[in-house]
């Protein structure tokens, strides 16, 4: 099967189970697609990056289903277990091979940021298990991992789950739940190196479009507003359509030719 089918397949797949399951916005398909439009963008501007993603590689191919597929088997949404068998008939009908689907197995299973990372009096600090350390494939879940986690530096993302998850919740609560995570996770990625570093330069960029998200909403909102005005004033970035995304994806390869 043509290597861009298999990716294109795998969010089309993503985008039919988020439908089936009402899985909202912040993790689904169109979540995928700006997890991978970061690995993509990533990838283009650190060489380093394009040496160990080489094109249509196997790590490459990992990585890129990897960040279309993270989210399909979240227990906020289904059972974990039964959606990694949902997942992996998926990947042997696009013949993926063994290696791929055994790594994509371990990593989704274990890349939750209640699995990796902790918080210790204010400080976060990364936790991955030694099968994931010394996996062949670790520089996969690293990317993996890295994508999600800038992407929540889209402070939108906050805002649509807290909706989904406390429906009841005022725009005043809601703009202080996303203040309170700001301060504990995102706004501490980068200073306590949960972050790979090689990631760091690419990372800063949002980290800051974010805090300056956050200045200019303590400025701009009084004691009353509504939910809309706060989504409008947490726009970070857009995330871009899936064929603008694999235009790039096909721009992208021919470029580094690797």
């Amino acid at each position: 099967m043509a290597y861009q089918s298999i990716i294109t397949n795998s969010y089309e797949w993503a985008k039919q189970r988020s439908h089936r399951l009402f899985i909202d916005d912040s993790h689904n398909h169109i979540h995928s697609r700006e997890v991978f439009n970061h690995f993509l963008d990533m990838r283009s501007r650190e060489p380093i990056l394009q040496e160990r993603f080489p094109n249509y590689s196997e790590k490459f191919r990992c990585a890129a289903l990897g960040c279309l597929l993270h989210d399909m088997m979240d227990k906020k949404y289904t059972d974990e277990e039964g959606a990694w068998r949902q997942i992996e008939d998926f990947l042997y009908s696009q013949k993926i091979d063994m290696s791929t689907i055994s790594a994509l197995e371990i990593f989704l299973s274990s890349m939750s940021y209640s699995k990796t990372v902790s918080n210790k009096e204010g400080k976060l600090y990364l936790h991955l298990p030694e099968k994931i350390r010394q996996h062949p494939l670790f520089d996969c879940f690293e990317m993996i991992r890295a994508c999600d986690l800038i992407s929540s530096y889209n402070l939108q993302r906050t805002i649509l789950y807290n909706i989904k998850k406390f429906p009841e919740e005022t725009p005043q609560e809601i703009y202080e739940y996303l203040k309170n995570l700001y301060s504990i996770r995102m706004g501490r990625l980068i200073e306590d190196e949960i972050l790979p570093a090689w990631s760091i330069s690419y990372a800063k960029t949002f980290h800051h479009k974010s805090c300056e998200k956050l200045t200019i909403m303590e400025k701009t909102l009084g004691t009353k507003f509504t939910t809309q005005q706060l989504f409008s004033l947490a726009h970070v970035y857009d995330i871009p359509e899936w064929d603008v995304v694999e235009q790039k994806m096909d721009s992208y390869c021919a470029k580094t030719n690797l």
